[in-house]
């Protein structure tokens, strides 16, 4: 192996680790952190106390966490009420339970409109449920704390531990969101969720002024945003938490969730041992940080709606209007149309053909490789998932790189390559501009590379690298998510969603090893 091949190989896999630095938790703060500050260590206290058995909804046990909640809320000294209701025992399919949501609120100065923070403090009837949902119960117990302890803010802040959310008609949310009188208090509702037992504490959905809220989002210290995902929870329509009912009442508001291990959901092994400290942390910081910050804020004037594009790339939160997405869109386009020009359009399309053909056939493959040792393994751990998922792109990519070999001719590989994305970008930035950002970035980066005519192929490669992984780990990895076994839920498993994941890696592939060498096909000329 070349001495050059060895170095970008490494460049590689160090840019995979700074991609994926925004997917995982920060790190967990212990019990001696200031009383203002969120901590991890008194949160998991709480986890410790609320999951030592599964609690469903009607069932003794939740009758026992309701009661620790209010215990705990009222001798923090916040107000709490419950608001109570009857509904269909679902899990039973007869006759009928009680249901309560606990409601603990800090009252204002000048309140204008409530801050909601909330999360369900009911399990599936198979698991304790201390990542789903004790870890958000016990954030939101540690984020009232640190409030209580902190200056006190213009609105009203609300804790709202709904009941009922595990069977599909999510009765809790439902139950607070049908009364007006409560409703129309609640200028803000940021809902916590986990699908695993770690990960970042990841923006799922955005209801309301999305480039509003987004900007105001700023304010937490590690944000994991990313308008892909927020666009793929639109294209879904309802994704069956209990933020479901306040997006269809229009109300503005955040969903974060942390997904990675999600084998263990709704099974016995999601237990206290398996809570990541980090991810609780996570989430915490962000409940804190936005409680402070729109506690302050008057939420009767709120900004229209609005959408945006958006990633977080290193800590800082990129975001710019979708109207700027189109505008990089065309300066893309015009400078391939300038490239293309000058190459042959046959080989061109040849290359194009031979790319995406390749791509196909590697995520076909590598589909079925993951699905067979998935149906053997349903409950992978966390590294073993990625190793099989490595296995599954390994066969994928031998199977690409097979295909790009023996279909290519002509020429034409770079400008092909980089027409390939700029075409993905501009279908994006029409259909689904919370994507766009994922493809426009590498190939704006590649038309200019066409032109630079006399870069090294290592700086070609270090420069097309540095936006295209880590851009793209972020996106490859939470679909990789999404397409892990979950036998505890199976209305959730698409073990075969893999297919996204393995075809946006083999674009990123195709893109580095075509977009790397010298624009001519000739030797490199100078530096290489």
């Amino acid at each position: 192996m070349e001495r050059r091949t060895i170095v970008a190989w490494l460049i590689a896999l160090a840019l995979v680790g700074v991609g994926m630095l925004t997917t995982v938790p920060v790190a967990a703060v212990d019990d001696a952190a200031v009383i203002t500050e969120f901590s991890a260590a008194r949160a998991m206290e709480h986890i410790e106390q609320i999951a030592q058995r599964p609690h469903p909804m009607g069932s003794a046990e939740i009758a026992v966490v309701r009661t620790y909640l209010v215990d705990e809320l009222e001798a923090m000294g916040l107000e709490v009420d419950l608001q109570t209701t009857r509904v269909p025992d679902y899990f039973a399919g007869t006759g009928t339970v009680d249901l309560a949501n606990v409601i603990g609120w800090i009252p204002g100065l000048r309140n204008t409109k409530a801050v909601v923070l909330m999360a369900h403090y009911d399990t599936h009837p198979a698991t304790p449920g201390a990542n789903d949902n004790s870890a958000a119960v016990a954030v939101l117990l540690e984020a009232a704390r640190a409030l209580q302890a902190g200056q006190p803010l213009a609105n009203d802040v609300v804790f709202l531990f709904t009941d009922g959310e595990e069977p599909s008609p999510q009765y809790g949310s439902n139950a607070f969101a049908a009364v007006p009188q409560l409703l129309d208090t609640v200028g803000l509702v940021v809902n916590f969720e986990a699908l695993g037992s770690t990960g970042a504490s990841m923006l799922v959905e955005v209801s309301g002024p999305e480039a509003w809220l987004v900007d105001q989002l700023a304010v937490t210290s590690a944000p994991a945003a990313f308008s892909f995902n927020t666009q793929l929870a639109r294209l879904l329509g309802e994704i069956g938490t209990d933020f479901d009912a306040f997006r269809e009442a229009g109300v503005p508001g955040f969903h974060f969730a942390y997904a990675r291990g999600s084998p263990i959901y709704h099974t016995a092994a999601d237990d206290v041992a398996s809570v990541d400290p980090g991810s609780v942390q996570h989430h915490g910081m962000h409940a804190v940080a936005i409680a402070r910050h729109f506690g302050d804020l008057d939420l009767t004037d709120v900004p229209e709606e609005s959408r945006a594009v958006y990633f977080t790339f290193g800590s800082a939160l990129i975001r710019y209007s979708t109207a700027w997405a189109g505008v990089l869109v065309v300066v893309a386009v015009v400078g391939l149309a300038w490239a293309a020009s000058r190459r042959s359009i046959s080989g061109v399309l040849r290359a194009m053909g031979a790319t995406a053909l390749g791509v196909l056939a590697g995520a076909g493959v590598g589909t079925v490789v993951w699905v067979m040792v998935t149906s053997v393994r349903s409950t992978p751990g966390i590294t073993e998932s990625y190793l099989y998922g490595a296995i599954a792109l390994g066969s994928g990519g031998a199977i690409a790189l097979r295909t790009w070999r023996r279909l290519e001719r002509g020429g034409g590989s770079q400008v092909a390559a980089a027409a390939v994305w700029v075409l993905l970008a501009a279908a994006t930035a029409v259909w689904l501009p919370g994507f766009s950002y994922l493809f426009v970035w590498p190939a704006l980066v590649a038309v200019v590379l066409l032109a630079w005519r006399t870069a090294a192929p290592l700086t070609r490669f270090t420069l097309l690298a540095i936006p295209t992984i880590v851009l793209l780990t972020p996106a490859i990895d939470t679909f990789f998510l999404f397409a892990q076994p979950r036998p505890g839920n199976t209305d959730s498993q698409i073990t075969a969603a893999v297919f996204i994941p393995l075809m946006l890696a083999l674009l990123v592939v195709s893109l580095l090893s075509a977009g790397s060498r010298h624009p001519t096909g000739r030797a490199p000329v100078a530096g290489d």
